[in-house]
């Protein structure tokens, strides 16, 4: 059997470093700042956990000393075996099932209505506790810690990215915006007028993607079944990029459904405390 090992037996040695738990986390494109038009964004689905599970990614499954070929490679060079199927991984596997059943019921529920809300919160409760584990294993006093997994997920979770980003850029007149952790907004201005051009532009790009992300996969030793994939996400009519974490959007189409100029804003002062009503 596996046992895990208790928190209180996990300390720093005398003389070490703090710091030296640290790992470099998630990455951040810094955008071009200015105002775009007709931007779409791509959503890598559940990505630290979809790592863990196509990597087998679990601390009994680690093993440096293993031919490569029988291994999984992650970018910060830490191996895992490809068999026997990892504790963690096991665990991912049966939590995604869960939230997947729940997002198939959310969907054929009609918006709005409470059945559609109770399957919402069921499917969005299995994603909170996905990606919990990644946090789990990082934080340093837990039963899991592990700072060579933590740092293999986000380390790999930046390859990704980064090669999806150059992947885009590459492959026709469209210009990765930003991008943050495991999104990309896409300015496809050049040749879209419309929410319509930009649902088949957004469409054609997301497949484009997925089939790349093959070879991807193949940098980490992937030959086959892997857990990575994109979501076409939103169409937004236009978009300000300030700097990392702060930007606004002016969204029409989320995620299959029209909306009307939905405003997203994220890390941009809208309305202080201290201004007067008039």
């Amino acid at each position: 059997g596996l046992i895990a090992v208790d928190k209180k037996h996990i300390h720093h040695e005398e003389g070490e470093d703090k710091d030296e738990s640290k790992y470099e986390g998630a990455y951040t494109i810094e955008p071009e700042r200015g105002l775009y038009k007709w931007v779409i964004s791509i959503d890598l689905v559940s990505l630290y956990p979809s790592i863990m599970r196509s990597l087998n990614m679990s601390p009994e499954t680690m093993n440096q000393e293993a031919n490569d070929s029988e291994t999984y490679i992650a970018s910060n060079k830490v191996k895992f075996d490809k068999e026997p199927r990892g504790v963690i991984p096991c665990v991912l596997d049966e939590l995604f099932k869960g939230r997947v059943e729940y997002k198939k019921l959310m969907k054929e529920a009609e918006k709005g209505s409470n059945e559609y809300e109770n399957y919402y919160m069921k499917q969005y409760t299995y994603k909170i506790i996905l990606n919990s584990f990644y946090g789990y294993i990082g934080m340093e006093y837990s039963r899991f810690y592990n700072k060579d997994i933590a740092e293999a997920v986000t380390l790999t979770g930046q390859h990704i990215i980064k090669s999806t980003r150059d992947f885009v850029n590459s492959i026709g007149p469209y210009k990765v915006a930003y991008g943050d952790t495991d999104s990309l907004y896409v300015d496809v201005s050049k040749i879209a007028s419309s929410k319509e051009d930009c649902i088949r532009i957004g469409n054609e790009i997301k497949d484009l993607v997925n089939r790349n992300l093959d070879k991807i996969a193949e940098s980490f030793n992937i030959f086959g079944h892997h857990y990575f994939k994109f979501n076409f996400e939103k169409v937004s009519r236009s978009a300000l990029f300030v700097k990392k974490k702060r930007y606004a959007t002016l969204t029409c189409w989320d995620d299959g459904f029209d909306v009307d100029n939905k405003l997203g804003i994220v890390g941009i002062e809208v309305v202080r405390s201290d201004t007067p009503r008039i």
